[in-house]
């Protein structure tokens, strides 16, 4: 079956929705949390984009992300797993809702 995806002209309400949530996640991380990256096309200014805002998030400890589970699916995010990268210190995990993807590395 085809995946159809959906771009739409852009939204000035797009950084707001990135701000919001991004307040949510760094709540969640506390003082793991290193910085928070509006990424993809979202993040640029006047930029037709699919409708989904991409987020990569910098901790200290991604181990520590573990344990905050439950926080990120009270939020409406679900758990996609993790992908090592091609260096041994490098981790990524997935966490997606219907409107946020989070990376978190």
């Amino acid at each position: 079956m085809p995946h159809h995806i959906t771009v739409s002209d852009y939204n000035a309400e797009w950084p707001i929705k990135f701000y919001r949530e991004s307040q949510a996640i760094s709540a969640i991380l506390t003082d793991n949390c290193i910085e928070i990256y509006h990424i993809g096309s979202t993040s640029v200014n006047g930029l037709s984009a699919k409708l989904i805002i991409d987020i990569m998030v910098v901790v200290k400890n991604l181990g520590a992300v573990d344990y905050t589970r439950d926080k990120f699916s009270a939020l409406g995010y679900e758990w996609l797993g993790e992908n090592s990268g091609w260096r041994a210190d490098c981790r990524f995990l997935y966490w997606s809702s219907l409107l946020h993807e989070v990376l978190i590395n």
